[in-house]
């Protein structure tokens, strides 16, 4: 019995060990699966930073696909350890990356999300450049549209793809591009044999963004836009004070001899005298009133005879008057009261923007496409707020209802508080709130 009793214990017992989940068995191993998968893991907390620049630096945390918030200020370094506490977002991936951006110099770095050890932020650190922007042309036909533009490095690994609309006027935009290592540009149209050039962007571009040498292809199929014309006045941006001119200095006057002054006084008074004197020759001779007549000009005295009913040449012409047919009602009905109906209220489209850099101006979008972005060029231009990209966003009113779209911007584009996919349309309702950069503003279609 005793034995009978022992294998039943632990036929019993194995059934139980069989019956548990594998997380239960291998607790090791399920951490191990999550980093490999790039999952979070509930050990990521904080990230600290040593930070050993300075200058105007934003910090956001993205993932593999380069998707994150919108970007903060990085605080300056705290004394006595100089170190920066970033917390990491709940449920940020273990593969994800601290993107840190310098404002100042357009240099961008990406550093990986480490909980083990500080991690250092020197100018060593700054490896990517914000913004990389490269126009296609046809040959005496404008600029291409309709392509595939794509750019790629090998160390480190970097891959982005832009599809060139006709509202980017042949320009595409890329973000957060490698500095000093080889970079080959593709364009690739339908079946024509795509184009290919190779070259290193310098290590210290234009803060503005690196501007990559036009390409020019010969494709007779391809579809093309006009080239931009020259940057128009902006009507709808907000007036720009201009700085106030330096006062000129007045030039120190030449001296003058005493002499020469009163020569000049002398030989003045001469000539009017003599000016005069012909005048009065010429009106009792008759001579004057002759030459008058022969231009039309009348020369009888005021109130005598005709003349005095002659318009004077000098007097302006007087308008006709024309008559009120707005705003007025018949007078005989209703009581002779004019119409005290409102004006219409416009239906035009615009952005109002309620927060930020630009808050409290209105930019109204009258055309069926309107461009988001720092270029002035843009239709919406913001020069000053540097969270935008040269061209961040595109407002499409054509062909349905209004929709935006991010144009692969460094900092996002947010409707509403979430950030939309790029190069995707993202349908816009009235009284939507979009943030773009470090400005807010309110939909109104």
């Amino acid at each position: 019995m005793n034995t009978l009793h022992l294998r039943t214990a632990l036929a019993a017992a194995l059934l139980i060990w069989l019956s548990l989940p594998c997380s239960a068995k291998t607790p090791s191993g399920t951490a191990d699966n999550a980093k490999a998968n790039g999952q979070s893991v509930s050990k990521l907390s904080v990230m600290q930073i040593q930070r050993e620049v300075t200058g105007s630096l934003t910090y956001r945390f993205v993932s593999a696909a380069g998707n994150g918030a919108a970007p903060l200020p990085l605080p300056a370094a705290a004394a006595p350890n100089g170190l920066i506490a970033l917390t990491i977002p709940p449920g940020t991936a273990n593969n994800a990356a601290l993107e840190i951006d310098d404002t100042d110099n357009g240099l961008a770095a990406q550093l990986p999300v480490s909980t083990s050890a500080p991690v250092v932020l020197n100018t060593a650190s700054f490896t990517r450049m914000q913004t990389v922007l490269l126009s296609v042309q046809v040959q005496a036909r404008g600029v291409l549209t309709g392509a595939v533009v794509s750019l790629d490095a090998a160390s480190p690994k970097y891959h982005s793809e832009w599809l060139l609309k006709p509202s980017d006027a042949g320009e595409a935009q890329f973000s957060n591009v490698p500095l000093n290592t080889p970079l080959t540009v593709k364009v690739s149209y339908a079946a024509d044999p795509p184009f290919s050039e190779t070259q290193t962007i310098p290590s210290n571009p234009a803060p503005s963004g690196y501007h990559w040498a036009t390409i020019t292809v010969s494709w007779p199929d391809a579809q093309t836009v006009p080239l931009p014309a020259a940057t128009p006045a902006q009507p709808n941006a907000p007036a720009q004070t201009a700085a106030p001119a330096a006062p000129a200095v007045p030039a120190a006057p030449a001296p003058t001899s005493p002499i020469g002054s009163l020569a000049s006084i002398f030989f003045s008074l001469l000539l009017l005298g003599a000016i005069g004197w012909g005048i009065s020759w010429s009106y009792r001779t008759g001579r004057l009133k002759t030459f008058l007549a022969g231009v039309g000009i009348s020369a009888a005295a005021p109130g005598s005879g005709d003349a005095a009913t002659q318009p004077s040449p000098f007097d302006a012409p007087k308008s006709r008057p024309q008559p009120i047919t707005e705003g007025t009602a018949d007078p005989l009905a209703g009581g002779g009261m004019a119409s005290s109906a409102p004006l219409p209220v416009s239906t035009v489209p615009r952005l109002i923007a309620t927060a930020g850099t630009y808050s409290g101006s209105i930019f109204e979008l009258s055309a069926a496409s309107a461009e988001i972005g720092r270029d002035p060029a843009c239709q919406v231009a913001l020069p000053n707020d540097s969270q935008v990209s040269r061209r961040h966003a595109t407002l499409q009113m054509q062909g349905g209802p209004p929709v935006l779209i991010d144009n692969a911007s460094s900092n996002g584009t947010f409707v509403n508080g979430v950030r939309i996919a790029a190069q995707q349309p993202h349908p816009l309702q009235q009284g939507d709130e979009l943030t773009i950069g470090s400005t807010r503003f309110r939909f109104e279609g």
